[in-house]
């Protein structure tokens, strides 16, 4: 929608990382020809140390949808390629990606035939949720990218 851009956020292994970055930075480096691409630790805890969150922001959504599908391309050359994309979603904004009753997300499963798997919300030590919650997505190539775009 209008208004302020969600950066897309991707959650990844460390040696998915290391793989998207390249050798010296080459390959985020063309990334960052079209978006601001940030690869920065995971919040630990929740997630573990070892990953990575890949922030994609300040493009325009087909930007970052480029920015995306050239990740996922690059990764599913590595031999143990995953099928499954883990998209961080804001906390707050996550009423709106599930919709009422689910309606909403049930909605992108049936349009794209991706599957869709939410995680609970991690309670951080004061008990409050942190501030993404993890939607395990899972498809093949176009599948996953069409479920970032809506």
């Amino acid at each position: 929608g209008g208004g302020r851009e969600t950066p897309i956020r991707l959650l990844v292994a460390q040696e998915e990382a290391a793989w998207v970055v390249g050798k010296r930075g080459n390959k985020i480096t063309r990334l960052r020809d079209l978006a601001k691409v940030q690869m920065n630790d995971a919040d630990s805890p929740p997630f573990d140390a070892s990953e990575r969150f890949l922030e994609i922001s300040n493009a325009t959504l087909e930007q970052r949808l480029r920015v995306v599908q050239m990740v996922l391309e690059d990764l599913s050359s590595r031999q143990d390629a995953q099928t499954e994309l883990r998209l961080l979603v804001p906390t707050e904004q996550f009423g709106s990606v599930m919709g009422h009753k689910g309606e909403t997300i049930r909605r992108i499963m049936s349009a794209t035939g991706a599957r869709l798997q939410q995680h609970k919300a991690e309670k951080l030590e004061d008990g409050s949720e942190h501030r993404l919650r993890l939607i395990e997505v899972r498809g093949d190539m176009q599948q996953r990218l069409e479920v970032v775009r809506q």
